[in-house]
């Protein structure tokens, strides 16, 4: 059964999140690409942090 863009065997948005990912369909290409970076952003400061959290202290 397909609900939304992800099919229940794919990894899609948590339930919080899907909303806000559906709404973005209406968005244009530019402000796509303005949702993109920012969410490139955010995945990137997470993993650094994550890096940095779990790197012992030299």
């Amino acid at each position: 059964m397909r609900t939304g863009q992800f099919e229940d065997s794919e990894r899609g948005p948590d339930d919080d999140l899907r909303l806000q990912f559906e709404a973005m369909g209406q968005l244009t290409p530019e402000e796509k690409g303005v949702a993109r970076a920012v969410l490139e952003g955010l995945l990137l400061k997470h993993a650094a942090n994550r890096f940095n959290t779990t790197t012992p202290n030299t």
